[in-house]
């Protein structure tokens, strides 16, 4: 119990106690006003009929007037034992005095159990109506959140549409360019097989952009399950490496494989395989030439563990999760300036999540970042 409701508890019992001492005081002076009463008439037909002096002891009625003195009255009452408690009248008016003590103490109480109640109501309502209030913050929060959020998606898509145009215009604008010099009757052999080879690299981007853009919209729209096996760590990797090894040998960058023990994981081969690409075709995009990338293998106590350390650029800190972000582009002049839509790490932390894995990167002070992948173990 609060200390409200123990306050309320102590005025309703000093507002019992008032009234029983005022019932007491009351009823008392009544009683004895008609004991006096009663005595003085008996003693009055006492003197007048000495004989009948023990049937008028006997007798309920009182008379104001009366000639009798107060010896008379004090020798009836101790002649005949006659006392206020011990008649009809005073036994009855101590029994008025308890029923009225009793119902008035009754009705106090009932009082206080009322407003006791009332109030309770009145906390209920009040505690209901703090919640309520509680509950339309918070879908307010939650509505402003999702304002939020639609309004950067928004602003993500206008990044997107822009970038997606000018990653077009440009390999567009050399085939359309290469397209003119074919018809060139002038150009010799030497400048067709370089305008053949600038216009595959336009056509090789083009498709690589297309790509992503489906396999995007394909796994967003759950087109795509993903159904993980028990197989070997090192399958996913010697085929991810295979598929970038090319693009590594133009740059001179070496790919190096660390291994400390065999394990086997639950993943998707196809799928886990385009995350790590996307992972090796970022540290081949942003590292200079002669440098390495190098990829650890580890077996801890759940999962496997996947390290993929290049020499790069980096990446800020606080970019650590936008960069998992759909359509999310760093803002380094270094990345800027290379062709992408920022879709392939978003896709890696899709595939490596929904297979019950995580993804995360740092980056060193001088340089540098590692991406570390868990799968499960089996």
């Amino acid at each position: 119990m609060d200390r409200t409701g123990k306050k309320k508890i102590r005025v309703y019992a000093a507002v019992s106690v008032c009234f029983l001492l005022v019932c007491g005081c009351l009823f008392y002076g009544i009683g004895k006003k008609q004991f006096a009463q009663q005595t003085f008439w008996i003693a009055e037909l006492s003197k007048e009929y000495p004989e009948m002096e023990a049937d008028f002891a006997k007798i309920w009625k009182a008379d104001e007037e009366n000639s009798v003195s107060k010896t008379q009255m004090e020798e009836l009452q101790e002649k005949y034992d006659y006392r206020f408690y011990n008649t009809l009248q005073g036994k009855g008016l101590w029994m008025q005095m308890a029923g009225t003590s009793i119902c008035g103490l009754a009705a106090i109480w009932i009082c206080y159990f009322f407003a006791v109640r009332r109030e309770r109501k009145q906390q209920e309502e009040g505690i209901f109506v703090e919640e309520l209030k509680e509950k339309i913050k918070e879908q307010n929060a939650y509505i402003s959140d999702l304002k939020a959020e639609a309004q950067k998606e928004e602003e993500n898509i206008k990044a997107l549409i822009t970038n997606i145009s000018h990653q077009l215009k440009t390999p567009l604008s050399g085939l359309r360019v290469m397209q003119e010099l074919y018809e060139d009757e002038d150009a010799g052999e030497d400048e067709l097989r370089d305008y053949f080879e600038r216009s595959g690299e336009s056509v090789e981007k083009l498709t690589e952009l297309t790509e992503e853009l489906i396999q995007l919209s394909k796994l967003e729209n759950h087109m795509i399950r993903l159904q993980p096996e028990e197989r070997d760590i090192k399958e996913v990797i010697v085929h991810a490496v295979e598929e970038m090894i090319m693009k590594a040998i133009r740059k001179r960058i070496e790919i190096q494989v660390e291994a400390e023990e065999e394990f086997r994981c639950r993943y998707d081969e196809k799928w886990t395989r385009e995350a790590l690409v996307n992972i090796l075709d970022n540290g081949v995009k942003y590292s200079k030439e002669g440098s390495r990338i190098t990829i650890r293998l580890q077996k801890m106590h759940t999962y496997g563990l996947i390290e993929v350390e290049d020499e790069g650029i980096g990446v800020k800190p606080e970019e650590y999760h936008k960069i998992f972000g759909r359509f999310y582009r760093g803002q380094a002049k270094d990345v800027q300036s290379q062709e992408g839509a920022g879709v392939g790490l978003y896709l890696t932390r899709t595939i490596i999540e929904e297979q019950g894995g995580t993804v995360s990167v740092k980056s060193f002070l001088s340089g540098g970042s590692i991406f570390r992948i868990t799968l499960p173990l089996v």
